[in-house]
């Protein structure tokens, strides 16, 4: 646990300021990874990019794996997605429900060995 909060607090040093039209989810759920019952978290921040764009930061964390990307934000939550990290990454579609506070994620999940991954996952909003 104690891991999972310096990763988090770095991944925020690393990401632009809040500013009161930012949002900010961290988010939770389990799913089979490599072929064993284990949880994922990724973390969510969606804030301004430029004059007039916006942007959604994803952090997925399993173990001591950090996996990183983004995604332009359009009027879809619904995109495909390339998270990438240390000789890993992930390769899918990312579905955010901000009224449900959810994140779905459906794609390969390759930690050295390429794991199918089918999950919802439960978030809280931080950003109040």
């Amino acid at each position: 646990m104690k891991k999972l909060i310096l990763v988090v607090g770095m991944t925020l040093a690393a990401t632009p300021s809040f500013a009161k039209d930012s949002r900010w989810l961290l988010c939770k759920g389990d799913t089979v990874v490599l072929g064993e019952n284990n949880s994922l978290v990724v973390n969510v921040f969606e804030h301004r990019k430029g004059p007039a764009g916006r942007e959604t930061s994803l952090t997925l964390l399993f173990g001591g794996w950090l996996l990183k990307g983004a995604i332009d934000n359009t009027n879809s939550y619904s995109r495909d997605v390339q998270l990438s990290g240390d000789r890993s990454g992930f390769d899918g579609k990312v579905t955010l429900d901000w009224g449900a506070s959810t994140v779905q994620l459906e794609g390969i999940l390759d930690l050295q060995y390429k794991t199918p991954v089918s999950v919802i996952l439960k978030c809280d909003d931080l950003s109040r």
